[in-house]
């Protein structure tokens, strides 16, 4: 069997084949060290999005605590009784109560 001799073409086709090949691989550590660096960046956004959203709805339930305390307040006046008395469908001594139908 015969070996084929070199040509110069050969060492330019292996050449550009190392070439390519190391290129890949710089791509591929690359690309994996970009999205492992990435990654607490990305986690960072999302979290600051997260206790932005969570500081809103406390600062919401707060001003509705607060609006519930101010309720339980006036609810412990005479006023407040009497009113939630009527909201009961309670009438005071000598008032008539009416019902009127719905349609």
């Amino acid at each position: 069997m015969k070996r084929r001799s070199k040509s110069a073409g050969d060492g330019k086709v292996w050449l550009a084949f190392k070439w390519i090949v190391a290129v890949a691989l710089a791509g591929c550590v690359l690309y994996g060290l970009g999205s492992r660096l990435a990654r607490p960046i990305t986690l960072y956004s999302r979290e600051t999005g997260e206790v932005r959203k969570i500081s809103r709805d406390l600062q919401a339930i707060r001003i509705e605590n607060e609006g519930l305390r101010r309720t339980i307040s006036y609810m412990n006046t005479p006023e407040g009784k009497a009113q939630a008395a009527r909201w009961a469908g309670m009438v005071k001594k000598g008032e008539r109560r009416l019902i009127i139908p719905e349609d």
